[in-house]
């Protein structure tokens, strides 16, 4: 993403500065500048920085995948499937019943070709939109080493 930076300076007062990161706040500030005192602010020179694309609180990298989950918390199960996987977490295709968002709960996380599953203990959460997330509790690294592998392969 890149991001422009624009100064206005007080010349009366050189180390009076305001910035801003857009062109429509820019132009919103000149506006309101030039109204309360004309002539007393001057737009200097754009700097442009070029910032990370990702977001800094995601530390795990995202894919697209579809995985089929089993989840157990006591005696209850649930079915779903997964639509967006990382190795800290997962986001289900629907919501999960609010019995199995109290305590950890175990997950088995199925291959595509469902030869192979991985077993985690996770956490599961509901967004403001109604879809259920899972977050992995102290995973453990063949597991998401497994996982990793499953994310890194192609849809056939």
């Amino acid at each position: 993403m890149i991001e422009q930076l624009i100064t206005f300076v007080n010349p009366s007062v050189p180390a009076q500065k305001i910035v801003v990161c857009d062109s429509g706040s820019a132009k919103t500030l000149e506006r309101l500048l030039s109204e309360m005192n004309p002539g007393a602010w001057v737009r200097e020179e754009s700097e442009v920085l070029v910032m990370k694309a990702t977001d800094d609180r995601r530390k795990d990298e995202r894919r697209a995948k579809e995985f089929r989950v089993i989840l157990i918390s006591g005696t209850s199960t649930y079915r779903c499937a997964t639509c967006d996987v990382s190795t800290g977490g997962m986001k289900l295709k629907t919501s999960v019943p609010a019995s199995f968002c109290t305590k950890e709960c175990q997950a088995y996380i199925s291959h595509a070709d469902m030869r192979e599953n991985i077993e985690v203990t996770c956490k599961v959460t509901t967004d403001a939109s109604g879809l259920s997330r899972l977050e992995f509790v102290k995973p453990k690294k063949p597991e998401m080493a497994k996982l990793s592998e499953w994310m890194a392969e192609q849809a056939v």
